[in-house]
């Protein structure tokens, strides 16, 4: 009995040397829409509460499973979609971070990515939806989330 013990613990003890991450999905904690403040922060907002001229974002915060590359470093980027109402696209943004995306993490958790929008005095008023994407430039996985919001 103590030979099984002892190469269960072997077994256990390898194990615990080596670091697989096979199949992690990317995640967020939470996904939210923002109004940036007068001070440039991001405050959560309830999704009727914008007017023209107002910045609103989707954010996702602290954000796990993505993939360091052989650099060392992790790489992730954003793309960006506003729509109408009636569903036609107003706006349309490809790999907003760039370079930016491309750093260290630290415990491999981006905090608040997030993807912003400016209205302006003469959009209509109505509900639109703006459209998040985060994408994991080394492993090739992504998020997307979508949330509404109405311009009074």
């Amino acid at each position: 009995m103590k030979a099984v013990y002892g190469i269960v613990a072997v077994f256990a003890l390898l194990a615990g040397c080596v670091s697989v991450e096979v199949g992690r999905d990317l995640r967020a904690e939470s996904v939210m829409l923002a109004a940036t403040g007068s001070q440039g922060e991001m405050n959560a907002a309830e999704p009727d509460s914008f007017r023209p001229g107002d910045e609103v974002s989707v954010v996702y915060l602290n954000v796990e499973g993505l993939q360091k590359g052989e650099d060392g470093l992790y790489w992730y980027d954003l793309d960006m979609v506003l729509k109408d109402v009636s569903g036609k696209v107003l706006f349309t943004q490809e790999d907003l971070l760039g370079e930016g995306g491309h750093r260290e993490l630290a415990g491999g958790i981006a905090k608040s990515p997030a993807g912003t929008v400016t209205t302006y005095d003469e959009m209509p008023k109505g509900v639109y939806t703006l459209t998040v994407t985060l994408k994991d430039k080394v492993s090739g996985k992504s998020l997307t989330e979508s949330r509404e919001f109405t311009l009074k």
